[in-house]
């Protein structure tokens, strides 16, 4: 017998190394996209039969998306805040926050909400609890308002309103 022709087994050690490259580069890009892939905080939601949806209370979740990578954690009340009691301390302005996405302070961490930010610059005697969540609409909140809101005995309930606001209402009339 002859030995294989020596072109050939360049060609077929070249084709073996190509597979090799080829196999090993389509890991690291998998490995790279499975890092970098957006996740959602779907565990701190849920669905809600008066609100549609709602955030689960005692939760936590990390939101990560190409702009961020925040923790996102849900206090006892169902707020994406600090914890508060329900009952207002004696001496305390309460303040309630409605809203959506913006209210909720999405893709920032809690502490950078605009909420937070203002309850540090107005001190100790204000609270300013943020019960804004995700893609709510004026119906959701008032909704929210008068099964859950004023039960927190707030003294001031601001509504944060955006023009999204208008089409997410039609979805949950």
């Amino acid at each position: 017998r002859n030995p294989p022709h020596p072109g050939w087994l360049k060609l077929f050690t070249l084709c073996i190394s190509a597979s090799l490259s080829l196999i090993v580069g389509e890991i690291a890009v998998r490995f790279y996209l499975y890092l970098a892939r957006d996740i959602q905080p779907t565990a701190c939601r849920r669905d809600d039969p008066i609100l549609n949806h709602a955030l689960v209370p005692n939760s936590s979740c990390r939101f990560k998306t190409k702009e961020w990578d925040i923790a996102f954690t849900v206090n006892s009340l169902g707020m994406r805040d600090q914890a508060y009691q329900s009952t207002k301390s004696p001496g305390v302005y309460r303040i309630l926050l409605l809203g959506d996405s913006f209210a909720e302070g999405y893709g920032v961490e809690e502490s950078q909400t605009y909420q937070a930010i203002l309850e540090n610059r107005l001190g100790a005697h204000v609270e300013i609890l943020n019960a804004g969540v995700q893609s709510y609409s004026p119906h959701l909140e008032y909704l929210y308002l008068v099964n859950q809101g004023l039960a927190l005995q707030p003294d001031l309930v601001l509504l944060n309103l955006d023009l999204t606001d208008f089409s997410d209402e039609q979805r949950y009339l």
